[in-house]
């Protein structure tokens, strides 16, 4: 910027007005402000931020025709996810605990090939390792608030005060009241996600619509879940894990309602 040697002091004070302001919006932009709300953009990519100490964040991509992937990278982790084509915004969770991410967007250009459009670096602390796992985000995507949800899960646990005692009692009630639906496995598109509010309503779902519906339970209730998605023996699957007065306890809903053979072994490939 050429440094002006010489301004009338109206035209001085016009300048320093209009620097203020320019600052200000930068400020608001950035996520500084007092409107309380922080985000992250680089002209393609847009990330809220505000919620990172709860362990998610919420991505943005303008709208678009063309299909969008968001990929969360954490050390040798790395996770891709499918965004929606309107420029609305999805929850992603921090599954990787504290440290730096890396968020890159990449646009489809023809067949399965993809461009990257956008990528912001991310440094995370969270005050609880487990807030992910306590929280709605895109694949395990429910209302905290939903009354039903909040029916089902108070009806499941009844007396419960413990977190196992609380684990035990949804177990049972998926197993109870739940079946497999075979037809639905069988006609839904790659790349579907969960129906958790269709899987309570029906009471039958697939892998992951059981899945799902059992972490959000879990979750509501206070004990940390995860969907967990990968092979059971040979067969891709997605089933859960709950953190239980702090050790891992896995269940599988499909098998447990007959839905397949109990698998002699599990390969977790992700996890949200």
């Amino acid at each position: 910027m050429r440094k002006l040697k010489s301004v009338r002091c109206a035209a001085a004070v016009t300048l320093l007005i209009i620097l203020t302001v320019s600052i200000a919006v930068f400020c608001i932009a950035a996520g500084g402000g007092t409107s309380g709300k922080t985000s992250r953009s680089d002209g393609k990519l847009t990330l809220d931020v505000s919620h990172i100490s709860e362990g998610y964040l919420r991505a943005q991509a303008k709208a678009s025709k063309k299909r969008m992937k968001l990929r969360v990278s954490k050390d040798e982790n790395m996770v891709t996810y499918d965004l929606n084509s309107d420029g609305e915004y999805e929850t992603i969770p921090l599954q990787y605990g504290n440290g730096s991410y890396v968020c890159t967007l990449y646009q489809n250009t023809s067949g399965s090939k993809y461009s990257q459009e956008g990528r912001i670096r991310l440094k995370v602390e969270m005050e609880d390792e487990n807030a992910p796992f306590l929280c709605p985000n895109q694949y395990v995507n429910y209302d905290p608030e939903d009354a039903e949800l909040l029916a089902a899960a108070a009806s499941a646990c009844g007396d419960a005060a413990s977190a196992l005692e609380k684990y035990d009692a949804i177990c049972a009630f998926m197993r109870a009241d739940f079946v497999y639906d075979y037809v639905r496995a069988l006609s839904l598109p790659a790349g579907t996600l969960p129906e958790i509010d269709e899987c309570l309503q029906t009471h039958m779902g697939t892998c992951q619509d059981l899945a799902a519906l059992m972490v959000s339970l879990l979750r509501i209730e206070g004990v940390p879940a995860k969907l967990l998605i990968g092979y059971a023996d040979a067969n891709y699957h997605a089933w859960v894990s709950a953190t239980v007065d702090g050790h891992e306890e896995q269940f599988d809903p499909t098998a447990e309602v007959h839905g397949l053979p109990k698998p002699a072994s599990y390969t977790v490939e992700r996890y949200y």
